[in-house]
């Protein structure tokens, strides 16, 4: 019997344990600290493992990172001497294994549980990792290990700083409220005059994108930069970038304003930059894999940009092939690729734990039906059961149910301290969602539906009772979508 830890460092650094190749137990840091895409090392996330599985030594710890240079026994972020405790033999990447290497390799793992089996192109993209690298594509075949293709290195040609950088620039916290940006834009219709001139804004921006996807294919060679400086990272270069960037938001508010936008009412702000934002990063995307693959097989997209779940349908859509959606798409599971054989993953509910008192608490054979009672009768309720789910989705085992009113969606934001940008997900049955959702999107999106990962769109205008979990095309009045967890959980088909 072989065991092996899995330790990510970083934002949403994590810890998880594999037994016979297969992950048992996996926590996130944030958990445990409250602080989300937590970077602290993870050591209560470690300690929760060892107390998960009751095991005190690994046959190996594999560690991954994504700093531009990094030595196991020099690090601010690692504590070596505890992570020797349980291991004698202690892995980190090494100069032949990237972050995004690491990246394709946890995914792909992930993706063969799901059924993605021959070849496969695998995408990852997100702000950074080792020397600069942000955007790289892989071939992978029958079961082999990713082949490199492409890969763009440069913090300023990175579409996932430019997505975080452009959330700064509204003034809302970095790796944190990205996914605000897609509710805003959503509003782009109530701040622009009219229909046409934000369809010619958004070609405007979209002309931007693709030029800018083809200077990403041509920046494939390490900045002359990335070994000339001190630091787990180069900071002049990164500071350079968010320039670039703050400078790109800024010619897109002034291009707002020639379009009408009043560039002095901060919602209209929020919803034109939001939407300057999407659009470039769609184009880009969608550009920048084409011109990296040219006709690709089925997808497998990885790195924290693809938790953009509009992103991930618009391009499955626009390639039309199946395309499964990593749900450890930010760091927490890269650690698993730093492995000569990553582990398998079917499933994220991998935080084991014990349930403390609560103010009320019921049966576990007896739950549903109460809890189907109060729902239906309009109450909000929240339910703990079973493990704690690894990754930032909750996937029913730590959830507030509902009914999919934007009524109770607005109660529920108001309670939780946030605002009402997104709609909630919902949970479906196979044939709820067969129902309501576009079937071609279901075929494409295939076993990410489980993760919330993607959206699909409704086969038709959503009706009042389910406002809460609907979300707008901003261009599109037609179009409505919606960010599925399609379960086969025998407790949740019953409620």
């Amino acid at each position: 019997m072989t065991a092996e830890m899995f330790v990510s460092l970083g934002h949403n650094s994590s810890a998880a344990v594999a037994v016979d190749g297969v992950v048992v137990a996996a926590y996130e840091q944030e958990r445990f600290d409250r602080r989300k895409s937590s970077s602290a090392y993870p050591r209560d996330a470690i300690h929760a493992c060892l107390h998960a599985t009751d095991r005190r030594y690994f046959d190996a710890v594999y560690v991954s990172h994504w700093f531009d240079r990094f030595a196991l026994e020099d690090s601010k972020y690692l504590d070596l001497t505890d992570l020797r405790i349980y291991s004698d033999k202690v892995v980190g990447l090494d100069p032949n294994l990237t972050h995004h290497d690491a990246h394709a390799r946890s995914a792909l793992a992930f993706a063969r549980c799901h059924g993605v089996v021959g070849e496969a192109t695998v995408v990852v993209m997100d702000g950074f990792g080792n020397r600069q690298e942000c955007f790289s594509v892989y071939d992978a075949f029958n079961g082999r290990q990713p082949r490199l293709r492409h890969r763009t290195y440069g913090y300023d040609m990175s579409l996932g700083l430019m997505y975080q950088y452009a959330t700064d620039f509204l003034g809302l916290k970095q790796n944190q409220d990205e996914y605000k940006l897609l509710g805003y834009e959503s509003r782009i219709l109530r701040y622009i005059v009219t229909e046409e001139a934000a369809q010619a804004l958004r070609a405007h921006v979209w002309e931007a994108g693709q030029q800018h996807a083809l200077q990403m294919i041509v920046s494939n060679r390490y900045p002359k930069d990335s070994e000339g400086h001190d630091g787990l990272i180069n900071a002049a270069a990164l500071k350079a970038a968010y320039y670039r960037w703050n400078h790109e938001c800024r010619y897109w508010l002034k291009l707002l304003e020639s379009f009408g936008l009043d560039v002095d009412n901060g919602p209209a702000v929020r919803a034109g930059i939001a939407f300057c934002a999407q659009s470039f990063l769609e184009s880009a995307t969608l550009r920048a894999i084409q011109e990296a693959t040219q006709t690709p097989g089925p997808l497998v997209l990885t790195g924290g940009s693809f938790y953009n779940v509009k992103l991930n349908r618009v391009v499955a859509r626009h390639f039309g092939v199946p395309t499964l959606c990593h749900p450890l798409a930010g760091d927490q599971g890269a650690a698993m690729g730093v492995s000569p054989t990553p582990p398998a993953c079917n499933g994220l509910l991998l935080g084991h734990r014990e349930l403390p008192p609560t103010t009320y608490s019921v049966p576990r054979g007896e739950w549903i039906k109460e809890v189907a009672e109060a729902v239906d009768a309009g109450h909000i309720v929240n339910v703990v059961r079973g493990a704690m789910e690894f990754g930032p989705r909750a996937l029913c085992d730590t959830t507030t149910f509902a009914l999919p009113t934007a009524e109770n969606v607005s109660v529920i934001n108001r309670l939780c301290e946030r605002d009402d940008a997104m709609p909630f997900a919902p949970v479906m049955t196979q044939a709820a969602a067969r129902h309501y959702l576009d079937n071609r999107d279901i075929e494409l999106a295939g076993e990410s539906l489980r993760y919330m990962i993607t959206t699909c769109a409704l086969r038709r205008r959503p009706l009042d009772r389910i406002k809460g979990i609907a979300h707008p095309d901003p261009l599109d009045d037609t179009l409505w979508t919606a960010r599925p967890q399609i379960t086969t959980d025998p407790e949740l088909v019953s409620l």
